[in-house]
């Protein structure tokens, strides 16, 4: 986020909604966990802390990169 840029807050059900979709890409797709996550609009920086808050975005994610 560049200084002086807006955080944006997401929702729990938001977040959910997030992780599923990079999740699925990642998934579907030759890519690198970074550029699903920016792909989604947030950083990988963001989804792991959203991961390690979360145990059940923590077992999607888990599952996912298996």
């Amino acid at each position: 986020m560049a200084k002086g840029e807006k955080q944006i807050k997401y929702t729990e059900e938001q977040r959910v909604e997030i992780v599923e979709r990079i999740c699925l890409l990642y998934e579907s797709q030759n890519a690198s966990v970074a550029s699903c996550c920016q792909a989604c609009g947030i950083t990988d920086r963001t989804l792991n802390l959203w991961v390690d808050a979360d145990s059940e975005l923590a077992e999607r994610y888990k599952k996912a990169k298996e």
